[in-house]
């Protein structure tokens, strides 16, 4: 009898886990670029920092904050704001802006893409990537406004390191401030 009321209750646990939404907490620092379009919490780590730049090239400026923390397995957590100026994204077909900034994340790592998905907060939509690197593989989330790109990436030593608790509970506390 007892073995029957085990099952029951492991299958009404099953029933609620899918009923219940996810909610993500863990430890760290919430982290808002100057801009104030997303928040996001990093991970504690044994290695961490915040950055604001602003390149220039020749007449163009790019402004990039970014936050990263490294932690003890050695991966890595960061989170990314860069604007590119209207007249500069404006000569990027509409289609092709998602993958332009794909590019930026990837082709430095002289990365390969294996999987690509359509991921979505409010009315914002955007993707997510999984990157294998000669070293590592990368996690990339990523939405745009405007020139604007806003992404999250996780990169660890495996694709099963990317997809660890830790790394989901970092993606889902990325809140753009315009999805609605």
């Amino acid at each position: 009898m007892r073995g029957k009321l085990g099952v029951a209750i492991c299958g009404m646990t099953v029933m609620l886990v899918a009923i219940v939404p996810t909610v993500y907490s863990q430890e760290g620092k919430e982290y808002t670029p100057k801009n104030k379009r997303f928040t996001i919490t990093i991970p504690d780590g044994e290695k961490s920092g915040e950055q604001a730049k602003v390149y220039k090239l020749k007449k163009i400026t790019i402004p990039i904050e970014q936050s990263q923390s490294t932690i003890k397995d050695g991966t890595i957590f960061s989170a990314v704001s860069v604007g590119i100026p209207a007249k500069v994204i404006a000569g990027i077909p509409m289609e092709k802006r998602m993958e332009a900034y794909r590019d930026i994340i990837m082709e430095p790592a002289k990365g390969k893409l294996l999987e690509e998905k359509e991921i979505k907060q409010g009315t914002m939509t955007g993707k997510e990537y999984l990157i294998e690197t000669p070293k590592t593989v990368m996690r990339v989330q990523l939405y745009m406004l405007g020139g604007f790109g806003f992404y999250a990436i996780v990169e660890g030593k495996t694709k099963e390191r990317v997809a660890a608790k830790d790394a989901n509970d970092f993606f889902g506390s990325f809140k753009l401030k315009d999805a609605k």
